[in-house]
């Protein structure tokens, strides 16, 4: 049939009026009915997850499967219930007001009455309106019932769920400017999620006719239920079920009583900020750069009137959640669930969500954060306090004596066990970290020896291919290895660190044809060869470690990667990965080759060598200071296709690893190890003195002070660590660049070539660090030890009869303060007195 002239005339006017949707990115093209020839001028929004409503959502025939708790309710309310809820509106039936809430840009709903007024305005067909009704009506739910983190849609059908926040955010991006089709797309899918929760009743009296239930332990709103629904985490020591899962404080321990105030607690209580009434709360910083460095700061903040201002109001509850970790050590402590899953995150992850929207979040999602925490600072008003807020007794310190006078001895007082004969973590064992007794009376102490061998050295008669003829150790050289390991091993120490060049390493090396690790003649022959020798070699060098029960953490040096330099286009600079994976199967990895640290840089280039953890009150970093972008690309003139620094995904990991720190009560100090030196100048003895190239270019260990102004120098010194130990010279110099700040410890002497050898001991106590230099001299004879290229020493390692009797000697000592989380040189003597980069010994 043929239509009409007039009618397909019509028809083209129409279609030229309302053109076909256009698709400007896959984003839009990838919306719920995508695909299935839905017309998005009638779609009617859709759910693809059962939520906790009640009602069987994705059809399966279960109700509610995986739904735990009141903390996994999906409670909604639509729009005509909002535009009667005025004074759920302004906060009287929550304590707290959801309001103003951003519209998109530059849009703002301050009161109740604009809210209302809002939505009794008749939206008719205009799809701005019906989307600005909705918008506002998701986004009051979300602040008010907490469903934004809850996972909801496959919009994009790519098998992953997103959140009502998404959706939220969506549907700002496109509100009030975006096209028409695609507006009624995210009105539909709002108005369907709006729907879902509605007959579940709210935990408030929405007409305010009863007092708010709050999280305090008491039935406010007197319907025979304490904290109903109210926050959803179970605090510890208040006897009470928060969580409503039958069990009265259940997962808590001795150590982990919930215990918090809330700001205006801490506005009055500057003392305790400050450090009187114990260890200083600060310096605190929330974001990325708000910082606060005295305790007249915080009080001001806490004390300004934040008004209507989403980011001010934020600030406060935040503040006072960090003053609370910091004080109390609640950080592991259940806080709330911000991903709807059921169970809460940490006060910690709560906090941290806290500082990302800080910096740049929505008004809703700060206003979402300001209701959490309040919540976590509002939890245990009564729980008693190990300090006088008013600092007007003396502060119980962790120190294993009353200092209160209270008859409790470091109660909730860091929750960290001191080797100190107290039972400072409360779990009814004493000093239990130490089972042979505390080491000379320290808090507890490790042992760093950077370049101790330096040198290739194990038995090679067990090798398949052994040829008979001259060994890879000699009876002088396991002498001297057992000597300095003994004398460790009777240190105590918790472990022991090494920075680099533990072995000779060049292993692509066959200099007088044996062939013991297979032939090397070519690239490819090299690649077998070297995890041969590594298998050989790092096998024998830990063993020494493990016979003496000695826990060990190793670093990578150049030599540990072949040994510097790495021309462009040789062997040794496209092998460098086949030596760091060889490094990372001896030291980084178990033996199911999965990491043997958690905390490393993930998906760069040195998540194998870089790493960290934590031990009594102290985070351990090693970095890898050696990054090769290409066995083809020359990268500095000196050390070829390797440049000596500390950047990118690395710089970036080091930078959280220290914030992370300077918010965590449980850690008091941070120190960073490395193999290169980076302040100058330094003492050096048979070494090439690799260092940390500056920005200008500076490599020569022999220059002064430029170091300071490397990003790696100044994350270290903005980041409040407190020192960094490094290898590589075979001598020692400690170098400071500012008061205070960080200093730079270069030590290590070399068993095969120094005519003296020295290990550090380093005591870790809450407030400061002792560092000790011990150190016996050496002789030599002149055996040479076998390596697979050219020898590594000077001749055997032999320790005089009267050194011997006599042992290791303190030739150095240094104290570093760390009061207030920055390091202050408190004494020092001998070796380890410091000095300005600008004055040490070249």
């Amino acid at each position: 049939m043929t239509r009409p002239l007039a009618t397909a005339a019509l028809a083209s006017l129409v279609a030229g009026c309302a053109p076909e949707p256009t698709f400007r990115s896959r984003s839009e093209l990838d919306w719920p009915g995508a695909g299935e020839g839905r017309d998005p001028a009638t779609f009617t929004g859709r759910i693809d997850v059962d939520l906790c409503d009640g009602e069987d959502g994705d059809g399966d025939g279960d109700v509610d499967e995986d739904c735990e708790g009141p903390c996994a309710r999906f409670v909604t309310r639509d729009a005509a219930w909002w535009a009667a809820a005025a004074c759920v509106l302004d906060g009287e039936a929550t304590g707290s007001s959801p309001l103003p809430l951003a519209l998109g840009a530059g849009e703002v709903v301050s009161t109740a009455a604009e809210v209302q007024a809002l939505l009794a305005v008749e939206p008719g067909g205009d799809p701005v309106a019906k989307l600005r009704r909705m918008l506002l009506v998701t986004k009051l739910n979300a602040a008010v019932f907490g469903i934004g983190p809850i996972a909801v849609v496959d919009w994009d059908r790519d098998g992953d769920l997103e959140d009502v926040d998404w959706l939220v955010a969506k549907a700002e991006a496109h509100y009030p400017s975006g096209a028409a089709w695609f507006q009624n797309v995210l009105t539909e899918q709002l108005r369907e999620l709006t729907a879902v929760g509605t007959g579940l009743e709210p935990w408030f009296d929405p007409l305010c006719q009863a007092p708010p239930e709050r999280c305090n332990g008491a039935d406010d709103d007197q319907d025979g239920v304490v904290d109903e629904a109210c926050g959803c985490f179970e605090a510890c020591g208040d006897g009470l079920d928060d969580d409503l899962d039958g069990v009265a404080d259940d997962g808590c321990e001795p150590c982990q009583e919930l215990v918090a105030r809330p700001w205006d607690f801490w506005a009055e209580a500057g003392c305790a900020i400050a450090g009187e009434a114990g260890p200083t709360l600060l310096p605190l910083t929330l974001g990325t750069a708000d910082r606060f460095e005295t305790a007249d700061q915080v009080v001001a903040a806490l004390v300004a009137d934040p008004g209507l201002d989403s980011r001010l109001r934020l600030r406060r509850h935040l503040l006072a959640a960090h003053l609370n970790q910091a004080a109390f050590g609640i950080g592991e402590q259940p806080g709330a669930d911000l991903d709807g899953d059921g169970q809460p995150e940490t006060v910690a992850q709560v906090i941290a969500r806290g500082d990302e929207v800080y910096d740049d979040g929505w008004a809703w999602q700060q206003l979402s954060l300001v209701t959490r925490l309040k919540a976590i600072n509002a939890a245990a008003p009564d729980a008693a306090l190990w300090f006088d807020p008013a600092c007007r007794v003396p502060a119980e310190i962790c120190d294993g004596r009353d200092n209160d006078q209270d008859l409790a001895v470091d109660e909730a007082c860091g929750c960290v066990e001191r080797c100190d004969g107290v039972d400072n973590d409360q779990d009814e064992e004493v000093d239990e970290d130490w089972p042979e007794g505390c080491p000379d009376g320290a808090g507890w102490r490790f042992v760093s020896i950077p370049d101790w061998l330096n040198c290739d050295v194990g038995d090679l008669s067990g090798l398949s291919t052994w040829d008979g003829g001259e060994n890879g150790t000699t009876a002088a050289w396991e002498d001297a290895t057992a000597f300095v390991l003994d004398a460790i091993a009777a240190e105590a120490p918790a472990f022991v660190v090494v920075p680099g060049d533990l072995v000779y390493g060049r292993w692509n090396a066959d200099a007088d044809g044996r062939m013991l690790f297979g032939p090397a003649r070519t690239w490819a022959e090299q690649k077998l060869a070297i995890p041969r020798a590594a298998d050989l070699y790092f096998g024998a060098w830990s063993r020494r470690f493990a016979e003496r029960e000695l826990e060990v953490h190793a670093g990578v040096g150049d030599h540990d990667l072949g040994d510097n330099k790495w021309a462009v286009n040789d062997g040794r600079s496209w092998l460098l990965p086949t030596w760091r994976a060889a490094f990372a199967t001896a030291f980084t990895r178990l033996e199911d080759a999965t990491p043997r640290y958690v905390l490393r840089p993930e998906g760069s280039a040195w998540a194998d060598t870089a790493w960290a953890f934590d031990q009594g009150g102290l985070r351990v970093v090693m970095v890898d200071a050696f990054r090769q972008d290409h066995a083809l690309t020359r990268l500095d003139d000196q050390t070829g296709t390797v440049l000596i620094t500390v950047d990118g995904e690395q710089l970036a990991w080091l930078e959280g690893l220290l914030s992370g720190a300077a918010m965590d009560p449980t850690l008091d100090h941070v120190l960073v190890f490395g193999h290169p030196i980076v302040l100058g100048p330094v003492a050096l003895d048979h070494s090439s003195g690799l260092r940390i190239r500056d920005a200008d270019g500076t490599t020569d260990p022999d220059q002064a002070d430029q170091g300071v102004d490397t990003d790696f120098w100044q994350a270290l010194a903005e980041g409040g660590a407190a020192a960094y130990l490094a290898g590589e010279v075979h001598d020692v110099t400690v170098l400071t660049a500012e008061e205070p700040g960080p200093v730079q410890v270069a030590h290590g002497r070399h068993l095969g070539r120094s005519d003296a050898f020295s290990y550090l001991v380093v005591s870790v106590w809450p407030d400061h660090l002792d560092l000790e230099l011990k150190e016996i001299p050496l002789d030599r004879s002149t055996v040479q030890l076998w390596q697979t290229t050219n020898t590594c020493s000077s001749g055997e390692p032999l320790i005089p009869a009267a050194a011997r009797d006599q042992g290791f000697q303190v030739v150095g000592r240094l104290r570093l303060d760390r009061t207030g989380g920055q390091t202050r040189v408190w004494d020092a003597e001998g070796d380890l007195v410091p000095q300005p980069a600008a004055d040490a010994p070249g």
